[in-house]
């Protein structure tokens, strides 16, 4: 299965065509229904479930951007870089350090 190009929604743009954007924000959330970490594919194939998908993936798109932690890399070129740890998925990784531990090797 080919994987979908994310669409690129702006603010400008959600102004411009005059949406409510706190109604948008208000639906959407950093994870699905199940506390999983969900991508552009997984909204794409669930589109029906959306009043408007694209509008939908912008929306968790700032949710994730308010939660995310900054890293500053050392390396001129890198730029800026975040990453996102939703709770469910906090608890995700805690239970794979757990049952990995002792167990990883490196070589």
């Amino acid at each position: 299965m080919k994987i979908k190009t994310p669409p690129t929604v702006s603010l400008e743009t959600i102004e411009k065509i005059g949406i409510d954007l706190f109604k948008v924000l208000e639906k959407a959330t950093a994870v699905d229904e199940k506390g999983r970490y969900f991508h552009w594919n997984d909204i794409y194939h669930k589109r029906s479930q959306f009043d408007d998908a694209e509008l939908y993936w912008f929306a968790t798109k700032r949710i994730r951007k308010q939660i995310s932690k900054k890293v500053t890399l050392t390396e001129k070129q890198s730029g800026k870089w975040s990453f996102c740890t939703p709770d469910g998925l906090q608890a995700q990784l805690h239970k794979i350090d757990k049952l990995a531990a002792g167990h990883i090797d490196s070589s």
